[in-house]
This record gives C-alpha cells, sequence and structure tokens, in this order.
C-alpha cells in the first residue's frame, strides 16, 4: 500500500491475470488422461476375474494348437486366425463389459464425472488399457504358434491393422453390452450372444468343407470378417476364403479381383460393427446404476 499523505492511502493495481497458456492446458488434459490410463491398466492386473480371462484366453487358444497340432502352414494359418478372435473376445470384449457394469454400479462413473476428466476423456482412459492388453495378447499368441511351427506372417502391417481394429472393436462392443446389462450378476449372460456368435462364426468362415454362400452369410455376423481379414493378411491360400456368387459376378462387372472386392467388402463390414456399438452404446449408455 502506497502512503501518499497523512489522509490518503491507496492501494497498488491488481495485475491483470495472465491469459491461459494453450500449450500448458493442453499437456494437464493429456497428463489427466496418461495417469487415469495408468490406473485402469493397475486396475486390471489387481481384478483377479479380469487377469484370469487375460491369462486364460492365450492359454486356451495355445492350448488349442498343441491339441490339434496343425500339418502344414494353411491349417496353422487358418487356426490362429480364429484364434486371434477368440483370444480378443474372451480378454478384451467380456473383461470390458464387467469392468463397465462393475463401475456402474459402485458408481465410480459417477464420481469421476466430478473430476477434472471430461467424459469422452473418461471413456478413452477406460478404453485404452483394455485396447493395449489385446494387442499385447495376440502378440504372444502369434510367437507362441510360430514356435510351435507356424509360418511366419506374410503381410504384418495388414496383420497389425486388423489386429487393432478388432480390439477397438471388441472394447466398443462391451461398452454397447455393458450398457444394457442391468447389473455384475448378469454380465455372463449379457455377453453371450455376441461371445459364441463370433466363436461359432469365426471358424465358421475359414472351414473351406462350407459352400462359399454359406460362408457369406456368416461373413455378415460380428467378427467373422474379422477372422477373415487376418487370415488374408497371415497369407493363407485362396481356398480357404469365401467368395459367393454374386461377389464373383460383381467382380467381372466391375473388371477387379474377387479377392480385392472381398477385402474391402470384410473392411467395411468391420467398420459397420463398430459403428453399431459406438451407437448402442451412446443411445442407452447411463453413468449411474441402472434401475
Amino acid at each position: 500500500m502506497t502512503v501518499l499523505d497523512d489522509r490518503t492511502a491507496v492501494a497498488p493495481p491488481t495485475p491483470l491475470p495472465a491469459l491461459p497458456d494453450r500449450r500448458r492446458r493442453r499437456r494437464t488434459a493429456l497428463g489427466r488422461v496418461a495417469r487415469m490410463t495408468r490406473f485402469e491398466l493397475t486396475m486390471i492386473f489387481r481384478q483377479k476375474v479380469a487377469l484370469m480371462s487375460i491369462l486364460l484366453a492365450p492359454a486356451t487358444a495355445i492350448g488349442i494348437a498343441s491339441f490339434t497340432k496343425p500339418v502344414d502352414d494353411a491349417a496353422w494359418l487358418s487356426l490362429l486366425s480364429s484364434m486371434a478372435v477368440l483370444v480378443l473376445i474372451l480378454a478384451v470384449y467380456t473383461t470390458t463389459t464387467s469392468t463397465v457394469v462393475s463401475r456402474r454400479e459402485n458408481q465410480v462413473l459417477k464420481r469421476f464425472r466430478t473430476s477434472e476428466l471430461l467424459p469422452r476423456q473418461m471413456l478413452f482412459s477406460l478404453a485404452a488399457p483394455y485396447v493395449l492388453v489385446g494387442i499385447g495378447q495376440v502378440v504372444v499368441l502369434t510367437a507362441a504358434y510360430q514356435a510351435m511351427g507356424a509360418p511366419s506372417v506374410a503381410r504384418p502391417e495388414l496383420f497389425a491393422l486388423v489386429v487393432v481394429a478388432t480390439t477397438v472393436m471388441s472394447v466398443l462392443a462391451g461398452f454397447a453390452t455393458g450398457t444394457m446389462t442391468a447389473n455384475s450378476e448378469r454380465v455372463q449372460f449379457g455377453v453371450m450372444p455376441i461371445m459364441m456368435t463370433g466363436l461359432v462364426t469365426s471358424i465358421m468362415v475359414l472351414n473351406p468343407g462350407l459352400s462359399d454362400n454359406v460362408r457369406g452369410l456368416v461373413l455378415l455376423a460380428p467378427y467373422a470378417s474379422s477372422s477373415d481379414l487376418a487370415a488374408r493378411a497371415l497369407g493363407a491360400p485362396a481356398d480357404t476364403f469365401a467368395t459367393p456368387a454374386v461377389v464373383v459376378d460383381l467382380a467381372e462387372r466391375l473388371d477387379v479381383s474377387a479377392s480385392l472386392l472381398m477385402t474391402g467388402a470384410n473392411s467395411l463390414l468391420l467398420a459397420f460393427w463398430c459403428l453399431v456399438f459406438v451407437q448402442v452404446a451412446r443411445s442407452k449408455w447411463r453413468w449411474e446404476p441402472r434401475g
């Protein structure tokens, strides 16, 4: 305080507030998301059910390979494609569903809404650890199969892209199923339709004993297109894949390869199911326990 004379006292001018630094604010938001992601990742390994699913899924796939003992490269690649999908269903989809339901039931999601995290940041932090876990499990499974006699991946970059896309779809499917599951006691029933459909169709679509038209219909189910795309990226022979008559006719009219057309169709189907699960999750999502 500055004293002018005995009668007048004037306070010093109040400094203007500093303008927020956009870079600092952005780093702070990223830091919050990173901290929340690390927390969710550690929580996965503290939950006995989630940890059991994560460990048993690749162990089951490796055990199936040891029991069936594929005799040639085509059998190995077909098995790896379907078992990679199995791992993502059992370890990512079911675990994500269980986590969403339990967090909502325990009102953890509701409490987090009062934190500095935005809703989309919180959901990203919840989903990211399961994407990382799913990718890591497929890497371990692929390495184990190659050590057991499977051939090397023909196109690693495409296989990695399929694995990442399927893992993201599994997380989105877990969010969608979790929104429609009332409580933790009903999780095992809530995941059953998608889980059984995915496990069965991912094997059927690569079975040359079925007709191409039947396998073409199977491709419409979730996870079937992922199994087909994974087999193509791994380098499986042409007779492994379904090419319905309608696709053959369309390929001749467009003067393109039927294999290329099927790859594009399967990619669109994978994107379609991702959008379906996103729409279901957005329309049914609740932050508080369901009544």
